[in-house]
């Protein structure tokens, strides 16, 4: 009997060996949790996720042990590679771990309208950003050509100096844009007056009154070396406080809102209009009644004569 089962179990082993196959119909577990030996070594296993030395470790992967979507990282590069369309060497695609490690992509060149980078410092690099491409606060200061002591397109405010921001589409800024210098505009400069963004629609009270207090001035600008015309925000203010923004900084400087002046001027323009208009109704009428006079006292010279 003891030879029988001896023959079935070479025959068995032989059977194993000659498919190469192994059917499991359960788990492949350790004995317990303190077994020190794993279940799987992954050179062995195909497909799924695999650490390599280098490149050639994972050029070396066989052919039978590869498949479509594996993951290999290479140690010496610090990289992840993924096969991606065939089983070949040319297959191997670079991935780049996302922002705080929450998910992969493949990395774009620059020229196809990516970074070219895996990191966001990278990034920055590559697209000469510096660090503005990481400011993170309310309001984002350019001065002297660098924004908050980076020139855009240089790490350092030594290596040049930001002169235009040339925006090809739409620049879209929520909240204040303060700017020191001229703003230049081959197109309209336009603000949102839709009546359906509107309510509590009232005329404005007659404003002729409050113009005339209104002076006209030229100066110097101090911190511009300017010579300029213009008004005095704290004179306007008095007369139409809404013309008027505080700013922000230590001084609480005022700003007066240029376009906007323009609504009590065409209101000013429009009561001189109607003022003229009844002075010319009164003048008509004055003519007609002196023509009226003049035919009377006519008449009566003739009557005397």
């Amino acid at each position: 009997m003891k030879n029988i089962y001896s023959f079935l179990i070479v025959m068995a082993l032989t059977g194993l060996s000659a498919s190469a196959q192994v059917k499991v119909i359960g788990a492949v577990e350790p004995n317990d949790l303190s077994d020190k030996y794993p279940t799987h070594n992954e050179i062995y296993g195909k497909g799924g996720f695999r650490s390599v030395a280098d490149i050639a470790g994972r050029n070396g992967i066989t052919p039978a042990r590869r498949s479509v979507g594996m993951l290999v990282y290479v140690i010496s590069e610090e990289k992840l590679y993924q096969l991606k369309g065939g089983l070949v060497d040319a297959n191997w695609t670079e991935l780049a771990f996302g922002a705080g490690g929450g998910g992969t992509g493949t990395v774009v060149a620059i020229e196809k309208g990516g970074t070219g980078a895996i990191t966001a410092e990278e990034a920055r690099v590559n697209l000469g950003l510096g660090t503005m491409a990481i400011q993170n606060k309310d309001a984002v200061e350019i001065t002297n050509g660098a924004i908050d002591g980076t020139l855009i397109g240089k790490l350092t405010p030594a290596e040049g100096m930001f002169t235009i921001l040339d925006v090809n589409s739409e620049l879209r800024v929520t909240g204040k844009v303060m700017v020191s210098g001229d703003i230049t505009a081959t197109g309209d400069v336009t603000a949102n007056s839709d009546v359906r963004l509107k309510k509590n629609i009232v005329t404005i009270p007659p404003v002729s009154e409050s113009l005339r207090r209104l002076h006209a001035v030229s100066y110097d600008r101090k911190d511009m070396n300017l010579h300029q015309i213009g008004f005095i925000a704290q004179n306007v203010q008095e007369y139409f406080p809404s013309l008027i923004r505080i700013d922000n900084d230590a001084n609480k400087t005022l700003s007066l809102n240029y376009q906007t002046m323009t609504v009590p001027l065409l209101k000013g323009w429009q009561e001189h209009d109607e003022e003229i208009s009844q002075l010319k109704t009164e003048v008509d009428l004055l003519k007609k009644e002196l023509k009226e006079l003049k035919e009377i006292l006519l008449l009566n010279a003739k009557g005397k004569k």
